[in-house]
């Protein structure tokens, strides 16, 4: 009798596994209809949230300048490669060197920390 509840109980398991993995695999072929997903894309959201609340006023004083990139709150100095309190000739040579060595679908990243910067420093 033991043996049967055993066996039953390893049965019920196993049904609840499959009816549980067929959900996720369901709702994962949702979303990536959903977003269009292929194989051979990305997929690259429409539309940035960037937001430049985060900012210091001290911007040009030594203090970090932070923005918002995605939903992501990032350093805008750091980013670039530089220390707070850069000098805009340095801000705008690291910009365009880190322009130059990224692909292009990382330059808004980096074109929108440069903006921050240049926004604290008006």
């Amino acid at each position: 009798m033991e043996q049967k509840i055993i066996l039953i109980a390893i049965v019920c398991a196993f049904a609840l596994f499959l009816t549980l993995r067929m959900r996720w695999r369901r709702q994962s072929q949702n979303k990536k209809h959903d977003l269009n997903y292929t194989k051979e894309t990305k997929v690259v959201p429409e539309a940035l949230y960037v937001d430049s609340t985060y900012t210091s006023s001290a911007a040009l004083d030594g203090e970090p300048v932070y923005f918002n990139f995605n939903g992501h709150s990032w350093e805008a100095y750091e980013t670039l490669g530089l220390t707070p309190g850069a000098t805009l000739e340095e801000v705008k040579k690291a910009y365009q060197q880190e322009l130059s060595m990224v692909d292009s679908s990382s330059q808004i990243f980096i074109t929108t920390a440069y903006e921050a910067i240049l926004s604290k420093a008006k």
